[in-house]
């Protein structure tokens, strides 16, 4: 092969894999694509909550120490798909799910929260010019659940019984900590709103969904890509070919 056509392989090879920002920062690319560019829409999502985007600045003469408040209000549910489909038992099921149990709806939430803790920890590999946000352990959540359950077939025309919940937690630190994770925080009063999109059904993440919910090694990813021998002598041999959102729409037990 002659050098211009060595030249032009290793160029094309570039485009293809470090070129492509979705190759090589899978995280931030599949982010854009879900909420599109957070730190431009910040102040159309704190007006919508009736915040504000400006604080003043305050420069303390000694470390203060700082608390943050976190707060979410997200749905928590029960998919009956993999349930008996004979009317008799799945109405018997539903009747129990229905019934006043506000632990057992804490418990799910909790499931569900903590499934935001690998993208607030991992936080760089998603936005630009972000770090770390790590949340509290669970014992310092305050959960408050909004209504009684409810049957219905609002997501993906799943049937669901859900409950509607508020979390919050507080983070006692550094005065400059805040501000460095996240600039909107530097200041006292300072906001920010992070867009989150969790599984109703927080259990069973992998059964329903396979490899969709693994991030893949850059290297593994731009190796498949290049080479598809390679994909036998990888340990997951199921790789995903939808999203995980896609994923979780699209399922239906066998």
């Amino acid at each position: 092969m002659s050098t211009v056509g060595i030249i032009l392989l290793l160029m094309n090879t570039w485009l293809f894999t470090y070129g492509n920002k979705c190759i090589t920062q899978p995280g931030k690319c599949r982010f854009s694509r879900l909420h599109g560019d957070i730190n431009r829409d910040q102040k159309s999502r704190l007006s919508a909550l009736g915040m504000s985007l400006t604080t003043p600045k305050v420069l303390p003469t000694i470390d203060p120490g700082s608390l943050v408040h976190i707060t979410m209000s997200s749905e928590v549910s029960v998919n009956l798909d993999e349930f008996a489909t004979d009317k008799i038992t799945l109405d018997s099921i539903i009747a129990e799910l229905l019934q006043p149990n506000p632990q057992f709806w804490i418990d799910r939430a909790k499931k569900q929260v903590n499934l935001a803790t690998y993208r607030l920890t991992f936080r760089p590999l998603f936005v630009n010019d972000k770090y770390q946000l790590p949340l509290t352990q669970p014992s310092h959540w305050h959960i408050v659940l909004h209504e009684n359950p409810k049957y219905h077939h609002a997501i993906g025309g799943h049937r669901l019984v859900s409950v509607r919940y508020t979390w919050s937690t507080h983070i006692l630190s550094d005065y400059e900590s805040p501000g460095i994770s996240e600039p909107q925080l530097g200041n006292i009063g300072g906001q920010w709103v992070e867009p989150f999109i969790l599984p109703a059904d927080p259990y069973n993440i992998i059964q329903r969904t396979g490899y969709a919910c693994m991030d893949e090694c850059k290297i593994l990813i731009i190796m498949l890509i290049l080479a598809d021998s390679l994909r036998e002598h990888l340990h997951h041999k199921h790789l995903p070919h939808i999203s995980l959102i896609n994923s979780l729409y699209q399922y239906r037990p066998l």
